[in-house]
């Protein structure tokens, strides 16, 4: 059996200061926040500005997205360049190293839950999610 997680709901405000939304306190320190979807259009985004912000992230990421796109031969209209590339890269500019692991959250439940173990993070955010389609130019034969 699965043990089930009590994680601190925190709010992030503009002025920069962590609220736990619980106990209404201040958590202004370092914080380890995984980023469940980072390698997308909200997570990215997202890892770095926290990163930038003095936490420690770590991306959980399956990178279904872009294999989406390799099966399907498309491209993306603004190129991204590869994960490990991207993260090198954030670490060069700005000395700030974000961990990765490529976990598929649906399908590898006991590995997601061994790192959260393992790891101990302060704060989940979830922006992990397949994308829905009503139909895809594929199924049409085009």
């Amino acid at each position: 059996m699965s043990k089930r997680l009590s994680m601190p709901r925190l709010l992030y405000n503009l002025d920069k200061r962590v609220i736990n939304v619980d106990t209404g306190t201040n958590v202004n320190k370092k914080k380890k926040i995984f980023v469940m979807g980072g390698d997308g259009f909200c997570g990215w985004p997202t890892s770095l500005h926290l990163s930038q912000e003095g936490h420690d992230i770590t991306i959980i990421d399956n990178l279904s997205r872009r294999n989406i796109d390799n099966e399907l031969e498309a491209a993306s209209l603004t190129p991204i360049q590869p994960m490990g590339t991207r993260l090198a890269t954030w670490k060069e500019l700005s000395g700030q190293s974000i961990g990765f692991h490529n976990i598929d959250i649906a399908e590898e439940y006991e590995r997601l839950l061994q790192v959260i173990m393992e790891e101990k993070p302060d704060a989940i955010i979830h922006f992990a999610e397949q994308r829905a389609r009503l139909f895809d130019v594929a199924d049409l034969g085009v």
